[in-house]
């Protein structure tokens, strides 16, 4: 079988994808990952054939702060000009390409891939990282992520909004190439509410530890877990060995690519808490103004280790939120401090709060010296976030993301081609 995997992002969502495609290569089939350019080392790193595609998304996440602030709406306005300016690209491109596979993995925000799996009949699944499936007990990530898990007819209102937010300004852009295919034009309300949509089944790539099913989500709606990466054969460097045998298990203190959207205030923040509480602790990832040089020695840079490998090692976590390394740091058992950038990642850090597994997060426009010191604090000396994440991961280890998504796939592909063949 021949699996084409559709994904723009930062590489976090994508390294999903790989995972996937790993996994998909390892049973005997063809894979091809089509995405950001950007991801294409990683790809070919995973032995995964390569194919860009148009719509990268990754300038925009790791955009000057400066430029357009922290605002869930600024990065909305912006990501919608990208896919929409995107959209006839990937529309020539995709509907060549597909015709060659015989099956569908796609990311939710190539929104062109529902359109093109209607016209040209193949079986598909969609991956998302979040709940973002309409519901009266979840409410949209994106628009309300601070909001408590509760029956209220404005969480299932909110999947809505946040489907035209996207859908109002490129539906002329759709129907365009809609009518070029063949497909009858759509109208205000879709795509939720588009019938050929709502039948492709969603693949929901987190733990049940955290968001358990909503009862009102449709049948064709799988928890799976998270797709972790499966371990690597990684050889740490001395000075990282050496660290972290030379005293108490460090704080790991990393931000992803996203570290580019802080600045030297914020690092400033870091190794001043840092240095007058005396902990030890990694840094890792770019930080803007870093002079490796410069750190005492309970302080560590290094520019990127497997935190599959690292987390069981340190003592706490604080991170940016993203959905990967969210799931990272508690299948670990560590207490986890979020400090949200942009998007879904503020519903992770409340998530945590909620949960008890640390500290309310501390938003990165928020970050000083002062509030970092209290939220750290907390972080290290409360007992109860340690055992509430050492639970949680209790019930992650029971997970395999992995093999449920492919069994779900594997079984709906099966049940799409015995239909064809009636």
């Amino acid at each position: 079988m021949r699996v084409a995997l559709l994904c723009l992002g930062s590489e976090g969502d994508v390294r999903i994808f790989v995972t996937l495609g790993v996994a998909l290569k390892a049973d005997g089939h063809e894979v091809v990952i089509f995405s950001n350019t950007a991801t294409e080392k990683l790809c070919i790193e995973n032995k995964l054939d390569f194919l860009p595609l148009a719509g990268d998304l990754l300038p925009i996440l790791n955009i000057d702060k400066k430029s357009v602030g922290y605002g869930n709406f600024q990065i909305l306005k912006l990501l919608i000009r990208v896919l929409n300016e995107a959209i006839g690209e990937q529309f020539s491109f995709l509907e060549n390409e597909l015709k060659k596979f015989d099956a569908v993995l796609y990311h939710p925000v190539v929104f062109t891939a529902p359109h093109l799996i209607e016209g040209l009949g193949i079986p598909a699944m969609s991956v998302l990282f979040l709940p973002e499936v309409p519901s009266r007990y979840y409410a949209s990530s994106c628009i309300f992520p601070n909001r408590k898990p509760s029956k209220k007819w404005s969480n299932l209102l909110s999947h809505y909004i946040l489907a035209q937010v996207f859908w109002t300004p490129m539906r002329k852009t759709f129907n365009f190439f809609r009518n070029k295919m063949g497909l009858k034009k759509l109208g205000h309300l879709a795509p939720l509410s588009h019938a050929p949509f709502c039948q492709i089944p969603k693949l929901l790539a987190f733990s049940e530890a955290l968001v358990p099913p909503a009862p009102d989500w449709p049948s064709n709606a799988y928890i799976t877990g998270y797709l972790h990466s499966p371990p690597t054969d990684f050889m740490p460097p001395k000075e990282l060995e050496q660290f972290l045998s030379d005293g108490p298990a460090p704080v790991f203190i990393g931000f992803g690519s996203l570290a580019k959207r802080g600045d030297e205030k914020m690092l400033f923040a870091i190794l001043k808490t840092l240095c007058a509480l005396k902990i030890r602790a990694i840094l890792g990832g770019p930080f803007t103004g870093l002079k490796k040089e410069e750190l005492p020695d309970h302080i560590l840079w290094i520019e990127r280790a497997p935190y599959d490998w690292l987390f069981p090692k340190v003592c706490a976590v604080v991170h940016h939120g993203g959905a990967g390394t969210t799931h990272c740091s508690l299948k670990a058992g560590k207490p986890t401090l979020i400090v949200p950038f942009l998007l879904d990642q503020f519903y992770w850090g409340n998530m945590i709060w909620r949960f008890g597994a640390g500290p309310k997060p501390l938003p990165a426009n928020q970050f000083t010296a002062k509030t970092f010191t209290a939220s750290l604090q907390q972080l290290i000396h409360n007992p109860s976030y340690l055992k509430r994440a050492a639970d949680i991961s209790t019930q992650m280890q029971k997970e395999d993301g992995v093999k449920a998504s492919l069994a779900h796939f594997y079984r709906y592909v099966k049940d799409s081609l015995e239909k064809s063949h009636l």
